[in-house]
């Protein structure tokens, strides 16, 4: 009870609510997780009785089953969608809540420029700034902001063009609780001709609106004072727009974002 008594825990979380008391059991699920199910007890009622953790007990098989056959479904379900993304094109892997692999297609393990697995089976992008963003996505469980996936820019190199690599969350079945919160992470490769429409680039980036347009005018080669003059918007409001865009995609200097975006321009002021 001491150590009870000195735990936040139970002093903050669970007795300020009316809880403090419960019975629970932890299984082991094949896809590496453990589950621990905890069922509370109002405080003021008193610890559980063993009698009714017997009755519970009963009941911790038919559990320990369901984690077996959630978790080979969740396994089928990610292989299934990651060969038919390699069908279409799309290097994919499927990912679980820890980041860790649970399946790549040909395509995506064929990544090697850019992206490798790594110990423990994680991906690992030769990119810094792209493997920071990446971190952060899985800790988010592949959500961005909005809530609805995440896209990480990796800038072109001497030998390979710069690409998307799409954090995308599984909803519903594909988020069984059992085998953790799957994500999709699909690679698509990005080399336009011309500068990208803002919309393409809000969708890619996670950008406002008015990112967008900074970001698609820069590519363009146009300079912030003449941004500022052709749109009336203040110069320090564009520079706090194209700040965002840098920290979104990972870059720090105009020259890298335009590089990142596979457009070729003439000056950059």
């Amino acid at each position: 009870m001491a150590e009870i008594d000195a735990s936040d825990f139970y002093t903050e979380l669970l007795r300020p609510r009316g809880l403090g008391w419960c019975v629970g059991t932890s299984i082991r699920s094949p896809a590496g997780d453990t589950l621990v199910f905890s069922i509370e007890k109002a405080h003021s009622k008193g610890p559980v009785p063993r009698s009714v953790a017997e009755t519970l007990d009963h009941l911790r098989p038919h559990l320990a089953r369901a984690s077996v056959l959630s978790a080979r479904l969740g396994l089928d379900r990610a292989i299934s969608t990651v060969a038919t993304l390699d069908a279409i094109g799309l290097p994919a892997a499927a990912l679980a809540s820890t980041g860790r692999i649970i399946s790549a297609n040909a395509g995506f393990l064929a990544s090697k420029g850019h992206v490798r697995v790594g110990a423990g089976n994680l991906i690992q992008f030769t990119s810094e700034p792209a493997q920071t963003l990446l971190t952060e996505a899985i800790s988010r469980g592949g959500r961005s902001s909005n809530g609805i996936g995440r896209s990480i820019p990796v800038r072109a190199t001497k030998t390979d063009p710069a690409f998307v690599a799409h954090v995308v969350p599984l909803h519903g079945g594909g988020r069984d609780v059992f085998t953790g919160a799957l994500s999709i992470v699909f690679i698509t490769s990005m080399v336009p001709s011309t500068s990208p429409a803002s919309p393409l680039l809000q969708a890619l980036f996670d950008l406002t609106p008015a990112e967008a347009r900074t970001a698609s005018q820069i590519t363009e080669g146009k300079s912030i004072e003449q941004i500022s003059f052709t749109t009336g918007i203040a110069q320090n409001t564009i520079r706090s727009h194209l700040k965002s865009v840098f920290q979104k995609t990972g870059v720090q200097r105009q020259a890298e974002l335009v590089s990142l975006l596979g457009v070729t321009i003439h000056q950059v002021t």
